[in-house]
Formats: structure tokens, C-alpha cells, sequence
């Protein structure tokens, strides 16, 4: 049985203006804290906003890690038949006052609940991004 050669694959570094077009396109990611000294990885809607990005969260124990340390990771990614996409930023979180909170227009994720009323600021110290892509060349149908 003959075997099929490994699809070539193309990297390239996402510019600053690429990575926030695509953060701006998306409302759903992943924020990356330490929590009780691990690291723990959630979903999360956010949103760009002036300054980094914004999410919202109920009050409990991801809240806590984010504040203990303030150092967090945010991803958001995505894959199609020939492209992967994956956009992170690493930075500082925190929680924004009431009245910063009240003027956020940043949205909540249907699975946040109602009750996710802490507004955070994320403020990035470096944003990434790559792009992968198959030549469509060696991409073989099944």
C-alpha cells in the first residue's frame, strides 16, 4: 500500500495589526492562569476594547487566580480544511471599578450567566500570531 506524502505546511508570523484584526473578528477565547500553583486554562467571551481586552466573569475561584497574580495568557484560535490560525497574548489582567465596569460594552457569553458582572482589562505586554498553511497541492481527499 502505497503511502501518502506529509502535506507541506507554510508558517508565517502574523503582524500587530494582523493579530488585533483577528482578535476583533472573534468574540470567543481561552484565558490561561495559575490557579492554587497550576495552570488552568477556561473559555471565555471577550471583547477589543481601548486599552487590551475586556471579558467579564462571575465572581469565584478564576476570578481569584486572575487577581492573585494578575499574569494571564489569552488564545484565541481557529482551523479550516487548510488554514490554522492562533493569535496569544500575554499581559496583565485586572479587575476594572465599577464605573470603568458600568461604560464596558464588552458582552457576555451565554455560558457565563447572568451573574458575570466583574468587567477585567486585559493589557497586553506582547501579542503573537501564526498562520499555517497546507499546500493545497499535497492535501489529499479521503
Amino acid at each position: 500500500m502505497p503511502t501518502a506524502a506529509a502535506p507541506s505546511v507554510t508558517t508565517r508570523e502574523l503582524t500587530d495589526r494582523e493579530c488585533w484584526d483577528y482578535l476583533a473578528a472573534r468574540e470567543y477565547g481561552r484565558i490561561a492562569v495559575i490557579r492554587d500553583g497550576e495552570p488552568a486554562i477556561y473559555p471565555i467571551g471577550y471583547a477589543v476594547a481601548p486599552g487590551g481586552i475586556r471579558i467579564r466573569t462571575r465572581i469565584g475561584s478564576k476570578l481569584l487566580a486572575i487577581l492573585i497574580d494578575g499574569r494571564v495568557a489569552f488564545e484565541v484560535d481557529d482551523l479550516d480544511e487548510h488554514v490554522a490560525r492562533s493569535v496569544m497574548v500575554v499581559g496583565w489582567a485586572e479587575q476594572l471599578d465599577a464605573h470603568d465596569a458600568a461604560e464596558s460594552s464588552t458582552p457576555v457569553a451565554p455560558y457565563a450567566g447572568a451573574d458575570a458582572h466583574a468587567v477585567l482589562l486585559i493589557t497586553p505586554t506582547r501579542i503573537t500570531g501564526r498562520e499555517l498553511s497546507l499546500d493545497a497541492a499535497t492535501v489529499r481527499s479521503p
